[in-house]
């Protein structure tokens, strides 16, 4: 914005001044022939005045070419400076969409890993229960010394009595159902 209102700025600048060097110029040409009107009858020599008009509208050319060089540089490089900015402003654009895409990606990436985590601590707080069902179990089968250490004979001690004690009971299920099953039936001998 700033870099196009500068450049029609100094455009507007060199039009203006090559309108007053038009007008100079009419100036000296009109003081030129009112000169040459005035020594028409004199020899064929340039009068003072003449030389002197002379040597200001060539100095007034010469800073007006000037001018218009040094403006055209200026032009020249804020149109560069323009360009690289644009370049500059694009390339920060396409960053910027690549750092938007890469939040994205790691914001999904969060979301899996705390879904993840959760998950895990919801899986340690219930190995944690059973961790103390298992310590109670085992102190109520008096499997655990006075210091709180599992005695691990003890523990397989009760457990394999534990074992036998639901093989026995379900033999004695599995009885219990046959002697329902032939009185159902209405065999009642060899029960006694």
């Amino acid at each position: 914005g700033h870099a196009g209102e500068r450049e029609s700025e100094q455009l507007r600048l060199l039009a203006e001044q090559a309108r007053e060097l038009a007008e100079l110029r009419r100036e000296l040409q009109a003081q030129r022939r009112d000169a040459l009107e005035a020594n028409a009858g004199r020899s064929g020599k340039p009068s003072e005045l003449e030389l002197l008009i002379e040597a200001e509208l060539g100095e007034v050319r010469a800073q007006q070419a000037k001018q218009i060089e040094l403006n055209e540089r200026s032009l020249e490089e804020q149109s560069r400076q323009l360009r690289e900015l644009q370049e500059a402003a694009g390339a920060a654009k396409q960053r910027s969409a690549a750092l938007e895409r890469r939040n994205g990606e790691l914001q999904e990436q969060v979301g899996a890993l705390t879904a993840q985590l959760e998950q895990q601590a919801g899986e340690l707080a219930q190995a944690r229960a059973v961790e103390e069902q298992f310590a109670k179990l085992a102190s109520e089968m008096c499997c655990v010394d006075e210091h709180g250490r599992l005695m691990m004979e003890e523990l397989e001690r009760v457990t394999s009595e534990l074992i036998r004690s639901k093989a026995s009971e379900a033999e004695y299920l599995e009885w219990l159902r046959d002697v329902k099953e032939m009185m159902a039936n209405g065999r009642e001998d060899g029960l006694a």
